[in-house]
C-alpha cells in the first residue's frame, strides 16, 4: 500500500480487520518491512539502546521494529501503543510467534488508543520512539503527543520521531517533494510536513529540548526529530514522593501490618492486611464451590494485588486468567515479592491495565468473572459500564460474583454516588442493584456466602444458571477457628465498610 495513503486504512477498522485476516497488515503500516524494521533497531541500537531499556513505541502496528526490540531488550521492557487493535493482534499473534518471541513480552505491554496515552502502563520509559506517525498526523496531534509522553519519560530520557522536513528557506505552503523515495507532502494534508521551527513551537512550554534533526538513511526521506526530557521542580517533588511511596513498597507482609488500610503496600492498599489472605482464600473457595475448573476462562475485575488471583493461577490451566487492574504496581510488587518472574511467565496471566472494567479488548469469553469488593467503590455510571462488558464477555450461561455494601448495613457511608470512591466506599440498595443488572440484560440472586463486611450476589446471562436457593445451605463460607471471621459460624450479622 502506498506510503502517502496508508494511514486511511487504520482508521478504517473494517478494512484493516479485512486485510490483518487476508494477512497482509504488513501493507498496512507501509511495507518495506525489513528495510524499516532493523533501520529503526540499527539507528536506536546506535544512540545507546541497551538490554535494560524500557522503550515506548509510538505507533508500533503491527511490531515493524518491534520484533527487533523485542528480542534484543530485556524480556518486558518493551511497550507498545497503536490506534490499531487488529494490527497489535497481528504483531502479537502472527510475527512475534512466527519469531518465537511471545514469552519476551507480556501482551498487556501493547495498548490500543489513538490519544498517546501511556499512562496505563505506570511505567517511566528511558526512550520513546515515533516512526512514520507524525508524517500522516497534524501539528496538534505532534503537540498533544509530546505533552502526553512528557509525563511517562523519565527525565533525561530520549523521544525520537520522523517527519518530513520543509527547510526554513523553502516555501512550505505548498507541496514539497522528498527525495529519496519521490513522496509529495503538503503542511495541511496527509502525508505532512513540518519545519523546524514547529517542532520547536510544538514544545513551547513542555518539558523537552529539541537536540537535533537529522538525516538517518529512511527509504523515503524522512528525517528523524531527537528531544530530551528536561527536569522539572515537579519532577524533584515526584521523585521524592516516589522515594517515601518505594520505603513503603519495600516492605514485607509482615512489616506491612502495621500500615493504615489504603496505603501503598501491595497487601494494604487493597484491604486489611491481616486479612490478606483470608480473603483471597474466600474467593477461591467461593468458585470452587461453584463448580469453577481448571479448564475454565476466568476474569478477575479489579484484581489488585493477586491475593486471590494467586490461588486461581496456581488452578487453572496456563493462559486462564485474566485481571483487569488499573493500578499495575500491585501486579508488578506481588510479583517480585511473592510469586517470582517465573511463575507468571509459566501460568500467563493475561492482564488489562484500565479503570473502566471493560474486558472486551480481551477477545474472550469467560465462564467465570468475580468481582470482589470493587463495586463497594464504583458508582452507577462506573456499574452500569461494568455490567455491560459482563454480560457481552461472560459465556452463555457462564457465572459472574460480586460483591456489595447495603446501606442498612453502613448507613453512613455515600449512597450511589458517581465515579470511584476509595479509600472509603458507597452502597447500594438490593432494589437499584437488581434494577441495573436487569436493565443490563442480566439476571441476579444474593448469595449467603460469607463476606465480613459486604454481600455477596450471583450474576448471570441466564435465570436457570443462577445457583439455585436450595443449595443455599451450602453455600456459607464458613470459617473455623479464625477470630476475624468468627461471625462465619453464627447467624449472619451487620457488615462493615472496608474492602
Amino acid at each position: 500500500m502506498a506510503e502517502s495513503n496508508y494511514i486511511d486504512a487504520y482508521y478504517d477498522v473494517e478494512n484493516v480487520a479485512d486485510l490483518v485476516r487476508r494477512g497482509h497488515h504488513r501493507g498496512v503500516v507501509g511495507g518495506l518491512w525489513d528495510e524499516i524494521g532493523q533501520l529503526q533497531f540499527d539507528y536506536l541500537l546506535g544512540q545507546g539502546l541497551a538490554p535494560e531499556t524500557r522503550l515506548l513505541d509510538i505507533g508500533c502496528g503491527c511490531l515493524r521494529g518491534g520484533v527487533h526490540l523485542v528480542r534484543y531488550l530485556n524480556p518486558g521492557n518493551y511497550f507498545g501503543i497503536d490506534v490499531s487493535q487488529e494490527l497489535l493482534d497481528a504483531g502479537y499473534d502472527v510475527e512475534l510467534a512466527a519469531a518465537k518471541l511471545q514469552s519476551r513480552l507480556p501482551r498487556e505491554n501493547l495498548n490500543a488508543n489513538g490519544t498517546f496515552d501511556a499512562g496505563m502502563f505506570g511505567v517511566q520509559f528511558d526512550v520513546a520512539i515515533a516512526q512514520s506517525v507524525f508524517t500522516h498526523l497534524s501539528y496538534n496531534q505532534l503537540k498533544l503527543c509530546m505533552a502526553r509522553t512528557a509525563r511517562c519519560v523519565r527525565p533525561g530520557g530520549k523521544f525520537y520521531l520522523t517527519i518530513f522536513l520543509a527547510d526554513e528557506g523553502e516555501d512550505w505552503t505548498g507541496p514539497i517533494r522528498h527525495s529519496p523515495g519521490g513522496i509529495s507532502t503538503r503542511p495541511d494534508a496527509n502525508p505532512f510536513h513540518y519545519q523546524h521551527s514547529d517542532l520547536m513551537h510544538a514544545v513551547a512550554g513542555l518539558p523537552w529540548s529539541l537536540v537535533e534533526v537529522v538525516e538517518w538513511g529512511h527509504p523515503r526521506g524522512q528525517r528523524m526529530a531527537v528531544f530530551q526530557r528536561l527536569r522539572t521542580d515537579e519532577d524533584a517533588e515526584t521523585a521524592d514522593r516516589s522515594k517515601r511511596s518505594d520505603d513503603v513498597r519495600s516492605l514485607d507482609r509482615q512489616a506491612a501490618k502495621a500500615l493504615p488500610i489504603g496505603a501503598q503496600h501491595y497487601a494494604t492498599y487493597v484491604g486489611p492486611s491481616e486479612q490478606w489472605d483470608l480473603m483471597g482464600a474466600t474467593q477461591f473457595r467461593l468458585l470452587t464451590s461453584l463448580g469453577l475448573r481448571e479448564n475454565h476462562n476466568l476474569l478477575d475485575i479489579g484484581c489488585g494485588s493477586l491475593r486471590s488471583g494467586r490461588l486461581f493461577l496456581s488452578y487453572l490451566n496456563p493462559g486462564r486468567y485474566f485481571g483487569i487492574e488499573p493500578n499495575k504496581w500491585l501486579i508488578d510488587d506481588v510479583v517480585r515479592a511473592e510469586l517470582g518472574e517465573e511463575f507468571i511467565r509459566l501460568r500467563r496471566p493475561r492482564f488489562l491495565y484500565t479503570s473502566d472494567f471493560d474486558a472486551r479488548p480481551f477477545g474472550e469469553r469467560f465462564d467465570f468473572i468475580i468481582a470482589q469488593s470493587i463495586f463497594s467503590h464504583a458508582g452507577p455510571d462506573m456499574l452500569r459500564a461494568a455490567l455491560a462488558s459482563i454480560r457481552d464477555t461472560i459465556r452463555p450461561g457462564g457465572l459472574a460474583l460480586a460483591t456489595f455494601i447495603d446501606p442498612d448495613d453502613q448507613p453512613r457511608m455515600a449512597l450511589e454516588a458517581d465515579g470511584w470512591t476509595y479509600p472509603g466506599c458507597i452502597t447500594y440498595r438490593p432494589e437499584t442493584i437488581r434494577a441495573m443488572v436487569d436493565a443490563a440484560g442480566l439476571y441476579c440472586r444474593k448469595l449467603p456466602w460469607y463476606h465480613p463486611r459486604q454481600i455477596w450476589y450471583a450474576i448471570s446471562d441466564s435465570a436457570s444458571a443462577l445457583p439455585p436457593p436450595e443449595h443455599d445451605h451450602l453455600l456459607s463460607g464458613a470459617v473455623l477457628n479464625v477470630r476475624d471471621f468468627a461471625a462465619s459460624v453464627a447467624p449472619r450479622g451487620g457488615h462493615g465498610g472496608q474492602s
